[in-house]
Formats: structure tokens, C-alpha cells, sequence
């Protein structure tokens, strides 16, 4: 008898194993074979064993033995099995067949497309092998051989139930939603108990919009296999877009006890709080939900920033505010410092708000002038409090303002740390104010001092090595062309002093990478591309990439190669840095001009420029560039300036032209410290910009040596004089949701004269920036 292909694991009982009587090699193989078509895997894996012991080899029995192991989770077991196989019985094709799915399965492309062709040539007949293949192209990006391949796969058997799932999810990451549609429900009638098939219905619904059937489809497969893996994260999804966060909450946190290892289902989770109104939710939940965030290195703790402040009575927090003594011993502020979410926030995130500042900016001085003279020794909880706020001040890159009698104590302090006996307490006091590279001549044994306290080693590693890191790598990054215009040779000096922006860890997702169709749509829905011809390797070019977390999301797209570019040395040596730290390959850094491009004599499918043109002298030329590098049938994302939104920063940047204000450290802190006092009235509303909250940002937001902004209007005249497509803005969904409410009409969003209407409404829409992509009018 034939041994099995590769099927999913069976929602049967397993039935309890008896013991094996004594039977010869052949009714072993004979018995085991009955027990796995009638679901008893595990006496069937007693008797493959059993037989096995005889010391014969049989490609059937070990095949099967493997497609057990795998269905089970036990994969190098498996490997084992089928590489045993392989090596006495290399032309079983069974065995290339079922090794090539688990090689795709545990992201063996390569070795896996090898097998299974090795297992197609052995048997030309074998749907499953072709099915497979389709799968491995897919992976590969080769989606148009892939739908021919599954094609070939539905010819051979055209009731294989599994061809047709496949089929559907290459037609989804085409953009073929009807056809992947069509391909799904057949696969749904061959086999209604498909979990799987009730799953990716679900999922093509969810894409055309039609929610509420796509939550009806994702429950039905889950009440066929509670332990569907991406079932109870898509129906979070699909809960969240329907305003239901509590339900949401419920299926992530599901999703996260099946499958406590993959990322996706945290990544929605951070979305979740920093996109949804939290009032549905108590403290105790925010603060559950926190405790599991905050301990994570592959996403954007900014996000949560909004839950950090439920965590804490805004009346307990005017309370420490107000206080016109230490606060150090008043006991709301002692129940803050105690407080273990807000103590490890103030290490990822900065606190955006003019209440944590006058609070952290008050606490950092009574806690310098308390040390300094003696008042108060430093408790264990004090002494991490300070930590955190060294890292605090070293994000916001020591934004708070300083009065005098704090220079004084924080000098003593200063004298009185030894270069060669290290006193950790006061050194992060000294980390509050200055970051502890800059003292690298002072405290060089700073560099190789270890603590036994963990925390105070991180500290370390952020202020000290990590910018002595950045260094190093500065002095290797390649020089392309040269820079003509004396506008962006001050850009470039501006971003060499201030790297923006500063960053600790942001969301990055290692798995379940997107074609350029299904990351595109994602951000211009309810609009959608069609089909983007399929390639080997797609080049990205991310034009001004920063401190690179333009670069994280584009690592999101499948079969990319990305080029990253900038003026500013600094700050690509902080993104290449980062790059090193998350693994991420096949990133070309190059410091260049953006005019510069057509010099390179490459092409790109895909461009991001956001941020960028309107910082040039004529962001007209950038455009020219990056189109002129951009391949006929690629795509533009870009990002430009609202005048609407930027009301208050351009009365800001008038005030600082109008005084001559130096856009130094002392005079970004003098010129918010003169806000703050109330003497500019006129642009009080710069406090609710997360961007006026660290130096590099402020000034980027008021004291940028070029700007240009521009209205919905202009951009559309850009777009025809460029002769280019509008596809739609980046926006959250409940903006979304607004503008359809206004202008139902327009189901795509693309109307740009209803969007200037829908702005003047809702003036701060685009306060970040107009994001929407474009492709060529062909």
C-alpha cells in the first residue's frame, strides 16, 4: 500500500493505543497503515516504531511515521524520518512530496522547491506535489507560475479541495479578490468542514469590507478547530473595525495563548490601544495588556503612550504638579515611582504631555538637590525611578529645562564621582542631565564596568556604548555624488547635529511578510491596485530614511531589496545600527542627495519619499528625481506638509524669526520655557504635538532651516503637471470612517476636491502629514 501525502492535521479523537501482539514485519507495516487512515495515530506510531525495530527500512513507514511527527509538531523528528527515507529510497516520491511541504512549512524555500520538483518529476500525475510548488512560488513572489501550477493541480484532481485553498490565496495576493472569492467557496463546498477554508473566506470578506459576513465565516472556523492558528487574530481584526474592543481583546488574547510566539497577534494588540477608545476598558485590563507590551522588543511603545496615562488619576498627577515643595516625599508622587508599568515606560517611549513634563522636570531637581546635600539617601525603588529617567531624558534628548540652583548641585555632584569607584546612583543622576558618552573622558571606566543590577547596565549600554557604536559605524557608510544646493547642505547639518527622530524599539514583523498589492491596499482602503506583475526580487528604494523606522516598515514587503539613502551621516549610522540589531538583511545604506538618484543608474518598483521633499529648496526637482528613477509600472508612496494643519507651527516659526531665536539646545529650551510661562499666546496649541517633546523634533517642527507646506489643491495641480495617479491617503480607519460618512458617494476616497472640503472641516486630519500613494498616469 502507497504511503500518504501531505494532509492537515485531523480534528479526530485519537483513539487510546493497545498493546501490539506479536505480528511479523508485514503486518506491522499492513496494521499501522489501518490505524492512521482510521485516525489512531498514536497506535499507528506504535507500529511504525514497531516495525522499524526490526531493522527493516520501508519508504512508506517512514514517510508516514514523519507525516505523524509533523502533523504533531515534533518537525526535527520529522526531518529525521524523511531524510532517512530520501537517503535509502531517493526516488520515493511520497517522501520528496511530504518533505517539501514541511521545508515550506518551516521556511526552507529553496530546499523545498528542489524536493518537490524532484518529487513531480518522479510522478508527473501527483496533484498534492503541484500544489505544493504553488505555495513555494507564491513564497518566492512567482505568483503567475504559481496559479499556473495550482491550475495544473486542480486539472489532475478537480476535487482536491486543498489546490483550490491555495488557489484562493495566490489570487488574494494578486489583488483578484473575486476570482480568490470563487476558488475559496469551491474548495468551502468539496469539504464544508474545512476549518481552514471557512478561515480564508473569511479573510478575502474582510478585504472587500464586508465584515460582519467575514466574522460569521472566522467563528464558523473556529468552531471547527479552536486551535486554528490566525483565526481568533483575524477575528480581533474584524471586531476592531466594528468598534467592538472588548471583543477584540478577547480573540488576540486567544490567539496569544495558541500561539505565544508569533508577533502578529502583539502587533495588533499595540494597535489596539493606541488606535481604539480605551473608556471600554478598566484599569486592570490596560494594565494586564501593558504588562505584556511593555516587556517586548519587536514593537512601537509610542503607541501606547495614550494607555500609560489611564494608568494614573490626571487629578494625582496636577496634585504632584502644583506641589510647590520636594515632591520626593509627598505620597502620590511615592505611589508613581512604585508604580512598575509607568517605571518601565519611561524607558521606551517619551512622555508627550506638559503634566509628565513639569512632573519629571520637578522630580529630576528635587532628586539632584536632595543627593547633593546630603538630605536623602537612595532607596531601591528611588534608585530605579532614576534610572528610568536618565533614559527618559536621553530619549527626549534633555528637552527639561535646568534652573540654576540645579547646575550647582549637579556640579558637586560631578566632583565627587570618581573615575575610578563608580557610584551608580549619582552617575544616573549625572545620565539625567548629559548624556554619559559625553563623559567618556571623565568616567572611561564607564565602558567596561558592569553592575549587578541589570537595569543600570541597560542604561549604559543606551547613553555610552550604543553612541560610541553609532560612531564606528559613521566613519564606514559609503559617499555617493555631492551636494549643490546650499538649502540641503543646512538640512544635512541640521540632521547631522539632530538625528530625528530617537528611538528605542519600533514594530517589526518577522513573519507573514506582504506582497506589494496587499501592503499597498492596506494603507489606501477602501481603494485598491489590481494585480502587480510578479518578479523575483522587487527593489525599494526608501528616499531619506532617517534613524531608519521608515526602513522597518518596508522590511514588511515580500521579496524585497531595499536601498535606503540620506543626507545626514549620523543619522543613517542610528538606523544602520538598528538594522544590525534586528537582523534585517539586504539593506544598501548610501549618504546622498536626493538629485543625486538619476546618477545611480538603477531602477526601483517601489519609492517611499515622506518628509522629505518639503525640506528641498524646490521639492519639484525631488519629485523629477525619484520619478525619473522609478520604473514605469512602480508605485510612489510621499509625504507632504499640510498648510491647514501647520497653522500654529508657522506662527511659531515667525515668533523665532522675528526674535532671532538660535535653534540650540538652550534656545529650543528657552523658546518653550516662554511658552510655557504663557508669553506666546498665539501658539499654546504647540503643546499637544508629540512632536514638540524632545529636542531633535522641536526643532525639526519649528526651527527647520526649510519648509514648505502645501493644500490639497496644490497637490492635486502637483499630481497633474507629474502626470500621476492619486491612490488613495494613509489614514486610521476612524478618519476614514468620517470622510465616508460625508461623502458616501465616493467609495474609493479618491475624490481630492471632497477631501479639501472634508480638511477644512476637520483641520488637524493631516497634522502629521498628507501620506498617500501615487503610480504613473499610463
Amino acid at each position: 500500500m502507497a504511503g500518504f501525502g501531505q494532509k492537515r492535521s485531523s480534528s479526530k479523537k485519537q483513539k487510546k493505543t493497545q498493546r501490539q501482539l506479536h505480528l511479523t514485519p508485514e503486518q506491522l507495516r499492513a496494521n499501522a497503515i489501518n490505524q492512521h487512515i482510521s485516525g489512531n495515530l498514536q497506535a499507528a506510531e506504535r507500529s511504525y516504531q514497531a516495525f522499524l525495530h526490526t531493522g527493516i527500512n520501508d519508504p512508506d513507514v517512514l514517510s508516514n511515521y514523519a507525516l505523524i511527527c509533523q502533523e504533531s509538531g515534533r518537525i526535527e523528528k520529522a526531518l529525521t524520518l524523511y531524510e532517512k527515507s530520501i537517503k535509502f529510497f531517493p526516488d520515493h516520491s511520497l517522501t520528496n512530496a511530504n518533505l517539501g511541504y514541511l521545508y515550506l512549512s518551516i521556511g526552507e524555500v529553496e530546499k523545498a522547491e528542489l524536493v518537490t520538483r524532484k518529487a513531480i518529476a518522479l510522478s508527473p500525475e501527483l496533484a498534492t506535489s503541484y500544489s505544493t510548488l504553488g505555495l513555494i512560488l507564491k513564497a518566492k513572489g512567482n505568483l503567475k507560475e504559481a496559479e499556473t501550477t495550482i491550475l495544473r493541480a486542480i486539472e489532475l484532481k478537480d476535487d482536491f479541495a486543498d489546490a483550490y485553498l491555495n488557489l484562493g490565496l495566490i489570487l488574494k495576493s494578486c489583488g483578484r479578490l473575486k476570482e480568490a472569492l470563487i476558488a475559496t467557496k469551491k474548495a468551502l463546498n468539496i469539504n464544508p468542514d474545512s476549518a481552514d477554508a471557512n478561515l480564508n473566506l473569511g479573510t478575502i470578506l474582510q478585504e472587500q469590507g464586508a465584515l460582519k459576513e467575514a466574522e460569521q465565516m472566522t467563528r464558523k472556523a473556529i468552531e471547527l478547530q479552536e486551535d486554528i492558528p490566525d483565526a481568533n487574530m483575524n477575528l480581533g481584526t474584524i471586531l476592531k473595525e466594528q468598534g467592538n474592543l472588548q471583543g477584540a481583546l478577547i480573540h488576540i488574547r486567544r490567539e496569544i495563548a495558541i500561539s505565544p510566539n508569533k508577533q502578529a497577534p502583539y502587533l495588533l494588540l499595540n494597535s489596539l490601544l493606541k488606535e481604539c477608545n480605551l473608556s471600554s476598558l478598566d484599569q486592570i485590563e490596560i494594565r494586564n495588556v501593558l504588562q505584556v507590551l511593555l516587556r517586548r522588543r519587536d514593537i512601537s511603545h509610542m503607541d501606547l503612550f495614550r494607555a500609560i496615562n489611564e494608568l494614573i488619576n490626571i487629578d494625582n498627577l496636577f496634585a504632584i504638579a502644583k506641589s510647590e515643595t520636594s515632591i520626593l516625599r509627598t505620597d502620590y508622587f511615592l505611589s508613581l515611582i512604585k508604580d512598575k508599568e509607568i517605571v518601565s515606560a519611561l524607558k521606551l517611549m517619551t512622555f508627550n504631555s506638559s503634566i509628565w513634563e513639569t512632573i519629571l522636570t520637578k522630580a529630576r531637581k528635587d532628586i539632584c538637590i536632595a543627593i547633593s546635600s546630603g538630605q536623602m539617601k537612595p532607596s531601591k525603588i528611588l534608585t530605579e525611578f532614576t534610572i528610568s529617567l536618565a533614559e527618559q531624558c536621553f530619549l527626549n534628548e534633555y528637552i527639561f529645562n535646568i534652573e540654576e540652583k540645579e547646575l550647582k548641585a549637579l556640579a558637586q555632584i560631578k566632583d565627587e564621582c570618581s573615575s575610578k569607584i563608580i557610584d551608580e546612583f549619582k552617575i544616573a543622576i549625572l545620565a539625567c542631565y548629559t548624556p554619559l558618552y559625553s563623559l567618556a573622558k571623565e568616567l572611561p571606566n564607564l565602558l567596561n564596568y558592569q553592575s549587578n543590577n541589570q537595569t543600570y547596565n541597560d542604561l549604559l549600554n543606551l547613553q555610552y556604548k550604543e553612541p560610541m557604536q553609532e560612531e564606528e559605524i559613521a566613519a564606514s557608510i559609503i559617499k555617493f555624488g555631492k551636494i549643490s544646493s546650499s538649502v540641503s547642505e543646512k538640512v544635512k547639518l541640521q540632521y547631522e547635529e539632530n538625528p530625528y527622530p530617537r528611538w528605542r524599539f519600533t514594530s517589526h514583523l518577522n513573519e507573514n511578510k506582504l506582497t506589494f498589492a496587499a501592503a499597498i491596499n492596506n494603507e489606501i482602503k477602501p481603494n485598491r491596485i489590481n494585480y502587480i506583475q510578479s518578479k523575483g526580487i522587487y527593489k525599494i528604494l526608501i528616499a531619506g530614511c532617517g534613524t531608519g523606522q521608515q526602513i522597518f516598515d518596508a522590511d514588511r514587503y515580500e521579496n524585497a531589496e531595499i536601498t535606503a539613502i540620506d543626507l545626514s551621516r549620523s543619522s543613517i549610522a542610528y538606523a544602520q545600527r538598528k538594522v544590525y540589531e534586528y537582523g534585517i538583511k539586504k539593506i544598501n545604506f548610501l549618504q546622498m542627495d536626493l538629485l543625486e538618484l538619476p546618477n545611480l543608474n538603477q531602477k526601483f518598483d517601489l519609492i517611499e519619499c515622506c518628509g522629505v521633499l518639503h525640506h528641498m529648496k524646490v521639492p519639484e526637482e525631488g519629485l523629477s528625481a525619484l520619478l525619473k528613477v522609478l520604473n514605469k509600472n512602480g508605485f510612489l508612496k510621499l509625504g507632504l506638509y499640510s498648510e491647514l494643519a501647520r497653522k500654529d507651527v508657522v506662527e511659531a516659526r515667525e515668533i523665532i524669526k522675528a526674535k532671532n531665536i538660535n535653534p540650540s539646545q538652550e534656545g529650543i529650551r528657552q523658546f518653550r520655557k516662554e511658552i510655557s510661562s504663557g508669553k506666546f499666546p498665539d501658539v499654546q496649541q504647540l503643546y499637544q504635538w508629540t512632536d514638540f517633546y524632545t529636542t531633535s523634533m522641536c526643532r525639526d517642527l519649528c526651527f527647520h532651516v526649510q519648509e514648505h507646506r502645501y493644500s490639497i489643491n496644490s497637490i492635486k495641480k502637483l499630481l497633474y503637471d507629474f502626470q500621476l495617479n492619486f491612490l488613495g491617503f494613509m489614514l486610521d480607519q476612524f478618519e476614514k470612517d468620517k470622510y465616508s460618512n460625508i461623502f458616501e458617494k465616493d467609495k474609493n476616497q479618491l475624490d481630492l476636491n471632497n477631501w479639501n472640503e472634508f480638511e477644512k472641516i476637520n483641520p488637524d486630519t493631516f497634522r502629521s502629514m498628507y501620506q498617500f500613494w501615487v503610480n504613473r498616469n499610463v
